[in-house]
């Protein structure tokens, strides 16, 4: 099974929370890692739960981040050093991409999210499971804008790992390290 997975970053209204979010913004006390569990969840294109039985995948979160999910049951994470309405989040999606064809649903989906110019100037990589894309904005401030994708070809779907976040930010390693750890299941 060839599975493309991308990070999306999605702040959805009315998401319902699996674990509880710390109150305010919330600091590290110390500069220690914490540990990283496993965590599964299955995806769906739309509301509708499509595609029937959905995407499985399992990916290894630390275990400070707070998680909520989206009507697709896609999740979205917090690591606990940001403020709770902050946009630096990392999220993980399935898109329908409408072809069994490997090459064409990776590339119909990857053009949706980038645009030439911005896939020439892109830094590339395979990582995990998927292809990394890596390109750094302008646009609201500067910003790297990244995702990992892994295609589903079977169920015509690609799971992207999406962050998006300011150039200083040392969320971006942690975020590439939970994205390359995305597998399916």
């Amino acid at each position: 099974m060839i599975l493309t997975v991308a990070a999306l970053l999605v702040l959805v209204g009315g998401c319902k929370k699996q674990q509880p979010a710390a109150e305010g913004p919330a600091k590290r006390k110390s500069a220690v890692k914490p540990p990283a569990a496993e965590r599964e969840y299955t995806l769906y294109w739309n509301a509708m739960k499509a595609p029937d039985g959905g995407i499985g995948v399992r990916l290894t979160v630390p275990t400070d981040w707070d998680v909520e999910l989206d009507a697709m049951d896609s999740p979205t994470f917090r690591p606990a050093v940001l403020e709770e309405l902050s946009p630096e989040t990392l999220s993980v999606v399935a898109v329908h991409c409408g072809s069994e064809d490997e090459g064409a649903c990776l590339e119909k989906v990857v053009g949706n999210q980038y645009s030439a110019l911005e896939l020439a100037q892109a830094k590339r990589r395979d990582l995990g499971a998927g292809h990394w894309i890596a390109h750094r904005t302008t646009d609201k401030g500067e910003r790297v804008h990244a995702r990992l994708f892994v295609t589903v070809a079977e169920k015509k779907t690609v799971v992207m790992c999406v962050a998006n976040v300011p150039v200083e930010s040392d969320l971006l390693h942690s975020y590439k390290r939970v994205c390359a750890s995305l597998a399916l299941r």
